[in-house]
C-alpha cells in the first residue's frame, strides 16, 4: 500500500497527558508493579488477569491451606521497599502480630495473598481508580 496522505484525514485523537500501562498477569509481580504505578501521577494502569480469583495473589499466594507458609519471615515481605514495616503493620492491624525482634513470623501464603489483594484495593481506592480486567 502506498502512503498518499489521505489516511490522515480522519478525526485526530485528543492529546493525552497520562501514560497508559497494561500489565498482563496479576500475580505477585504484576500486582506490585500496579500498586507502585498507581502511586505515580498521570499513570493509567490496566491490570489483566484471566483468573479473577487470583488477582493480587497469583498461583504462589492463592493457596487456602494455612500450613503452606512463606519461606521468608514476615518482616522482610513488605510490598514497599521504602516502608519495610508495611506488612507487619497490616498483620498487627488484624491481630496477627509480627515480632520485629526476629523480623517477624512465617505466616501463611494465603495471608500474604490477602495482604497483596487488600494493598492493591487500597491503592485503587486511594488514587481513584477501580476495576481490573
Amino acid at each position: 500500500m502506498k502512503f498518499d496522505g489521505t489516511m490522515l484525514q480522519g478525526p485526530r485523537p485528543r492529546f493525552r497527558t497520562a501514560t497508559r500501562v497494561a500489565i498482563v498477569g496479576a500475580g505477585f509481580s504484576g500486582t506490585l508493579l500496579a500498586i507502585n504505578l498507581l502511586e505515580q501521577e498521570d499513570v493509567e494502569v490496566l491490570l489483566i488477569e484471566r483468573d479473577r480469583r487470583r488477582i493480587g495473589a497469583g498461583v504462589a499466594y492463592s493457596s487456602f491451606d494455612q500450613t503452606h507458609l512463606l519461606n521468608v519471615r514476615a518482616g522482610n515481605m513488605s510490598a514497599f521497599p521504602d516502608r519495610p514495616g508495611h506488612f507487619c503493620d497490616w498483620l498487627a492491624a488484624r491481630g496477627l502480630g509480627c515480632d520485629l525482634s526476629r523480623n517477624g513470623a512465617f505466616v501463611s501464603r494465603a495471608t500474604y495473598g490477602q495482604y497483596l489483594r487488600e494493598t492493591l484495593a487500597a491503592a485503587m481506592e486511594k488514587y481513584g481508580r477501580s476495576g481490573c480486567s
